[in-house]
């Protein structure tokens, strides 16, 4: 085979056998693609084996898209509501809609809901019981709105008896607040007619709050768990919210069957396909190969699903969304290794781990190896996203004849005044036909002190 695609995931441990397994797999010639995981949002949270340095760690951001119902609100007009597994609005239903006390449905709501819509806000407590509580107060169905940006999703029951038997569906956290804002009001919702719903540019490329994301932990020998280690990931994100996708057959009323699905599981397929498009295209390329085509063009930006702005943290989005139409275009592929071991670790991307602010010198090379069939001549330039360290590369130009190979060395020093926290920016090669960015990360920590001015560490 040529490509792994591996929707599983565990605790992280030092010295992980699936991570061992997972990296041999790619020294004998296979591209890897691996889920991040669904821990997200708090850091570290990447699980075994997506931790593997020498695979594609895939994290999960939305696709704007998703099928629905049409909702109609008097002055504002027409937008989807995403349907998921509760009752749909068929027939068509016109009433009254009105927010609830509590906002969030997560208690007994008070007053009646008598012949009403509810509207209630996502979040707290699951799906069902917000739904169960509208319907106990007399509800005769419910609009759930997002508390997230992007699009709506489809609301999943909570596996508890009972379930709530009213309908309900979920709008964009934007059309639910601006229905809270004029409520009480009326409203149309048609679940006669379900329709995809497309919704590029704010609701595109946002990052899921579930998708897991670094800094991944040590895996060398006899080293605390939970520490940083010399690895960005995950490496790429891919579609992960809404996807469309088959489910067996026993599993719905008329097969063929397909449903909308949420997770890094979803996202993983997306790079397992796009490296089997370029391994078609490069049959000769070698896994390093295939993922720095995918890391070192993907789109920027990644977005904040609770901000909507964009993510430049390498360890959150990696490298970026992945355009498998710009890596089939690159015209050479990188990789990045500590400068005393040189090449080999198939990085496309950076980590300077966590250091001391204090007097410090790193660096790392990039292996650049030409993939055109001409000459082409590289502009190299640091551009930091979180600027801090002193980060400059070896040379500004690199010349590469057709499949040629050369090196730029990335020197980082820090000062002992600066700051603790994290950096984080590219390193930019210019002058092909797609720019390539390689993302460097370090964190600073505050300098040693041991009281009797030794720089030195108790072991």
């Amino acid at each position: 085979m040529d490509v792994l695609n591996l929707s599983l995931g565990g605790g992280a441990r030092p010295n992980d056998v699936l991570v061992n397994a997972v990296n041999s797999a790619v020294d004998a010639g296979v591209v890897v693609a691996i889920a991040a995981g669904n821990a997200g949002p708090g850091p570290g949270t990447v699980e075994s084996p997506g931790i593997a340095d020498k695979v594609i760690t895939v994290g999960a951001s939305t696709n704007p898209h998703f099928i629905g119902i049409p909702v109609t609100v008097t002055s504002i007009g027409t937008f989807g509501a995403a349907i998921g597994q509760f009752a749909n609005f068929v027939p068509a239903v016109t009433t009254t809609y009105v927010t609830t006390s509590p906002t969030n449905g997560c208690t007994p709501i008070s007053g009646s809901l008598a012949g009403e819509i509810a509207l209630i806000a996502r979040g707290t407590c699951s799906f069902s019981t917000k739904i169960r509580n509208a319907q106990t107060a007399g509800a005769l169905g419910v609009i759930v709105y997002n508390s997230q940006q992007g699009d709506p999703v489809a609301m999943a029951q909570d596996g508890t008896p009972n379930q709530p038997t009213i309908p309900a569906v979920m709008v964009s956290r934007p059309n639910g607040l601006a229905m809270a804002n004029i409520a009480p009001s009326m409203v149309t919702v048609d679940g006669t007619t379900p329709q995809e719903f497309f919704t590029d540019g704010p609701s595109a490329d946002i990052l899921a709050s579930f998708s897991s994301i670094g800094p991944p932990i040590m895996q060398g020998p006899g080293v605390g768990v939970g520490q940083p280690q010399d690895k960005i990931k995950p490496d790429v994100t891919a579609p992960g919210v809404n996807v469309y996708s088959s489910i067996p057959s026993f599993g719905c009323a008329s097969p063929p069957c397909f449903a909308f699905f949420q997770g890094t599981s979803m996202a993983t397929p997306h790079v397992a396909g796009s490296a089997a498009l370029l391994i078609q295209l490069h049959p000769g390329w070698s896994p390093e190969q295939i993922k720095s085509a995918l890391v070192n063009t993907a789109h920027r930006p990644v977005k904040s699903f609770s901000s909507g702005t964009a993510i430049n943290d390498p360890m959150r989005r990696g490298g970026g969304r992945i355009d498998l139409a710009a890596a089939s275009q690159v015209t050479a592929t990188l990789e990045a290794s500590p400068s005393m071991v040189g090449t080999g670790d198939g990085q496309a991307s950076f980590s300077f781990g966590e250091l001391p602010s204090a007097g410090i010198t790193r660096s790392f090379d990039i292996t650049v190896t030409s993939v055109s069939t001409s000459t082409v001549t590289y502009s190299i330039a640091v551009a930091p996203a979180v600027a801090g360290p002193s980060i400059t590369p070896s040379v500004t130009s690199l010349k590469l004849a057709a499949g040629a190979t050369g090196t730029v060395t990335i020197s980082l020093t820090i000062s002992p005044s600066l700051a603790t926290g994290a950096y984080y920016g590219d390193v930019q090669l210019t002058g092909g036909t797609v720019p390539l960015n390689v993302p460097y990360w370090v964190t600073i920590d505050p300098p040693p002190s041991h009281g009797n001015g030794c720089a030195c560490r108790l072991v």
